[in-house]
């Protein structure tokens, strides 16, 4: 599942920060916890949705870990 969140309500623009992570993992959770605190635009991605996994795969290889973030299109970790 894709949530979109624009904590300024700005639509229309390409969001900041993509947050690729799973249920179960307590740091994807504060990833989304620091966007929403800092009142930053981000997208959370499933991971754990095969499409969605497939999709990360083809864009930075093989990872082992979540969450896997973006910030401004860019992979930083």
């Amino acid at each position: 599942m894709e949530l979109l969140h624009t904590a300024r309500g700005v639509y229309g623009r390409r969001t900041m920060i993509e947050i690729y992570g799973t249920s179960r993992c307590a740091y994807c959770k504060e990833a989304v916890n620091l966007a929403k605190k800092y009142s930053l635009e981000y997208e959370y991605k499933d991971a754990e949705d095969l499409d969605i996994y497939e999709s990360l795969v083809n864009k930075i290889g093989k990872f082992h870990k979540v969450p896997q973030i973006f910030w401004h299109n860019k992979h930083i970790g």
